[in-house]
């Protein structure tokens, strides 16, 4: 454990490890803002709103709402440095209320990588994806297979 990770408080070890997990939260945002922008033609998304869809979608309790909603505001500030969107506060009372806006150009990176996305998980399904052998042996040599394994069985067990 590093020097500083002891000086961090418990609330933002919390959010270091769920950083960890970005491009889980970074996946349910793009999908969100590019099927709200397809549907409704908005650009403009409040980070609260991102947040309780993600609580949502992770089933998440309630009382995880202010780690959530830091963990959005950080994915969405990486964002808007790499001028995927821009911020666009609005007050609220006392308060200022984080709110990002989208460009058609943020919108098509978003679109990417969504199909980065997909295609990763392609990937990995067809590395996981396995191809049972039997099935594609007659039964005669299922039959032959086995035989020899009883036989290597008995073997083994008059060896000991």
């Amino acid at each position: 454990m590093k020097l500083s990770d002891k000086k961090l408080s418990s609330y933002n070890k919390g959010i270091q490890n769920l950083l960890q997990n970005e491009e889980i939260f970074e996946e349910i945002i793009c999908e969100y803002v590019v099927r709200i922008n397809a549907k409704y033609y908005s650009t403009i998304f409040p980070s609260s709103q991102i947040a309780k869809i993600i609580m949502d979608k992770m089933d998440k309790e309630k009382t995880k709402f202010p780690i959530i909603h830091k963990v959005v505001r950080e994915i969405l500030n990486k964002w808007v440095d790499r001028d995927i969107c821009k911020f666009v506060s609005e007050k609220r009372k006392h308060k200022i209320k984080t709110v990002v806006e989208f460009d058609q150009e943020g919108l098509n990176k978003l679109k990417r990588k969504i199909l980065d996305f997909s295609i990763d998980k392609i990937n990995e399904g067809i590395k996981d994806l396995e191809i049972e052998v039997d099935s594609l042996k007659t039964r005669g040599d299922i039959f032959k297979e086995m035989e020899l394994e009883i036989q290597d069985f008995f073997n083994f067990m008059e060896e000991e």
